[in-house]
């Protein structure tokens, strides 16, 4: 999962990248999604709504960008 890489390039501790695999069907990115959620993103001080993990999944345009600069945001605080 690339978001996970991104997080382990900057706070490498509190990314396991076992968690993740390789996704191309829905149900998988959707885990992938909800596991960066539960265990990642709540370490960092922020989550996703369940609409905002949908929206990744399903490729919704912006989605992505908004979700990479609020985890640029709480990673500089982090």
């Amino acid at each position: 999962m690339l978001v996970a890489e991104i997080v382990k390039t900057f706070v490498p501790h509190i990314v396991e990248l076992h968690n993740y695999s390789a996704a191309h069907s829905l149900s998988q990115k959707t885990y992938n999604w909800n596991t960066l959620n539960q265990k990642l993103f709540k370490k960092l001080g922020f989550t996703l709504t369940k609409k905002d993990m949908e929206d990744a999944v399903n490729c919704v345009p912006d989605t992505i960008e908004r979700i990479l600069r609020l985890l640029q945001l709480n990673i500089a605080a982090y």
